[in-house]
């Protein structure tokens, strides 16, 4: 999950505010300060804002998939028709 939706989500931010913080230097993810709001965060990753007072633990809910079930993927070239009306 990207940073700055988690802290839209769980923290109440807006984007512009999240952005701000980050180029004060003031948010903190595992004690290191933050440089881009695209920072990606893991589950377990400690989320800091003391100016805030947030201090939060990253969860990540997985989603369990069904062993039966495939998924096919295909890179279709341009031009090529695939549909199951042709």
């Amino acid at each position: 999950m990207l940073l700055r939706s988690f802290l839209q989500v769980e923290c109440g931010l807006a984007r512009r505010q999240i952005t701000l913080l980050i180029d004060q230097g003031k948010v903190f993810v595992n004690q290191k300060i933050v440089e881009s709001y695209k920072s990606e965060l893991y589950e377990g990753d400690c989320v800091q804002i003391p100016s805030l007072e947030i201090d939060k633990v990253f969860y990540f809910e997985g989603q369990n998939v069904d062993k039966d079930s495939a998924l096919v993927l295909f890179n279709k070239p341009k031009g090529y028709t695939c549909s199951k009306a042709d």
